[in-house]
């Protein structure tokens, strides 16, 4: 009886070991799987801070770039008006011109119907007249 009290411990005692074994080998599992997950956790961290900056860099690229844009925008609106004086201007410069021209060619001509001959030979200065029509523009 001792002899099988003793055997009966002795698988007791196997049954409790292989227990042991097979609970510290799913707690060494459970570990390394625990430190795989923190490692997961800590290259997620990574990602995210990475993540952040990025944002924050194109952020600011974008707020460059508006920037950017509303300056060319002002430009843009700056030479629109320069480019209507000038054109304003040029059109002015060209009337003149033609004025001046049909003024020295008609008072020079002596055609002293010309209707606006007053004006255009005054414009193209008295000098480009001819005696004639000088005479007819006092006369008007």
């Amino acid at each position: 009886m001792l002899k099988a009290e003793l055997e009966a411990q002795w698988q007791h005692m196997e049954k409790a070991s292989e227990k042991m074994e097979a609970l510290e080998q799913e707690n060494a599992d459970l570990v390394a799987e625990r430190d795989a997950l923190k490692e997961d956790v800590g290259n997620l961290e990574l990602q995210v801070v990475n993540m952040e900056n990025d944002w924050e860099e194109g952020e600011n690229k974008r707020q460059e770039i508006e920037a950017e844009l509303q300056e060319v925008w002002n430009l843009k609106d700056a030479l629109e008006q320069e480019r209507g004086k000038f054109f304003s201007s040029f059109s002015i410069v060209v009337s003149v011109l033609v004025s001046t021209l049909l003024a020295r060619r008609f008072c020079s001509a002596g055609v002293p119907d010309y209707p606006r001959i007053p004006q255009h030979c005054a414009a193209a200065g008295e000098s480009y007249c001819t005696a004639g029509t000088r005479e007819t523009i006092r006369e008007r």
